[in-house]
């Protein structure tokens, strides 16, 4: 992933984003592949669990998805890779 991001130029204001997904033992070796930030919101929320200490959650396996997005890649089995503008 390093030797793949390195070799592509960014202008300013943009960045690399990499999800890696989680495979089984015993999966094929996942993919890089270059796709779209996934624009639909992942639902979160806090939870204080004591005075000044919150818990973050956010349910990732029920985010919406669009086909070929970072979100759909990843939890697809490969390793997605996303321009971003800040």
């Amino acid at each position: 992933v390093v030797e793949d991001v390195s070799a592509r130029e960014l202008t300013d204001g943009e960045f690399w984003n990499v999800n890696f997904p989680h495979p089984a033992p015993g999966d094929s070796e996942p993919e890089l592949l270059h796709c779209e930030q996934e624009r639909l919101p992942l639902d979160v929320g806090f939870e204080e669990i004591s005075p000044g200490s919150l818990l973050y959650q956010g349910d990732y396996h029920g985010r919406g998805r669009r086909e070929g997005s970072d979100v759909a890649t990843c939890f697809g089995g490969d390793i997605a890779v996303s321009r971003v503008s800040v």
